[in-house]
């Protein structure tokens, strides 16, 4: 009897490691694409917290944010009272897996071209020249940071508008925003200049609270 109980519990152990194993082997097996760090589904959506803050750095304000995915790629932007407000963005997914974004044209988004690259290095990947010019950046490597959904990878896009649409003198707006692999955008930080002196107007940041993927 003690050897049978000796081969069940051992049984157990192994199906156990198994399982664990499996849960592992399926975490790995996500694809390293820019739509696995951006699902563009029909109906996903984030939930944030946006602060405001001057160009101190003081807080000026808070409040809630919710986006969603809608059937046209859109992302649609909702107050805490669920009130529609307007839209952030049209995105776009190419047969390769990368994200691209419309600004009066297809611009390359977010890939994972530069996922074996140094961290401390910026890839441009799109411009765009017009009434407001625009880049894209992506920073190089894939750095697993801490975040309430576990220590999870993630994908940097720097993005910057000009008021100059020839010397690129001036910024308007900086954005950099983290991606994370399997759950989409977790940090957002939006800079904001004065289009006369290059100064740092103020900052809007968002913080990802929750998420719900189709």
């Amino acid at each position: 009897m003690r050897l049978h109980s000796l081969i069940e519990r051992w049984n157990w152990q192994v199906i156990l490691l198994m399982l664990l194993l499996s849960c592992d082997n399926n975490e790995i097996k996500l694809p390293d694409t820019g739509y696995t760090y951006f699902p563009l589904k029909e109906g996903n959506s984030w939930y944030y917290t946006v602060t405001l803050s001057d160009n101190k750095g003081e807080v000026t304000g808070t409040y809630s944010e919710k986006w969603v995915v809608n059937g046209n790629n859109y992302i649609e932007i909702y107050n805490s009272d669920d009130v529609y407000q307007g839209y952030r963005a049209l995105f776009h997914e190419s047969s390769d897996g990368s994200i691209k974004n419309w600004v009066g044209q297809w611009l390359e988004y977010l890939n994972t071209d530069y996922v074996d690259k140094s961290e401390d290095e910026l890839f441009l990947v799109s411009t765009h020249t017009g009434y407001i010019d625009y880049d894209h950046w992506i920073k190089g490597g894939k750095p697993k940071i801490k975040t309430p959904f576990g220590l999870i990878e993630c994908i940097r896009v720097k993005s910057y508008k000009y008021y100059s649409a020839y010397e690129k003198q001036l910024v308007w707006l900086e954005t950099e925003t983290k991606f994370l692999k399997g759950i989409g955008p977790y940090e957002m930080e939006n800079r904001e200049y004065d289009n006369c002196k290059g100064c740092l107007s103020n900052t809007r940041k968002w913080k990802l609270n929750s998420y719900k993927l189709n």
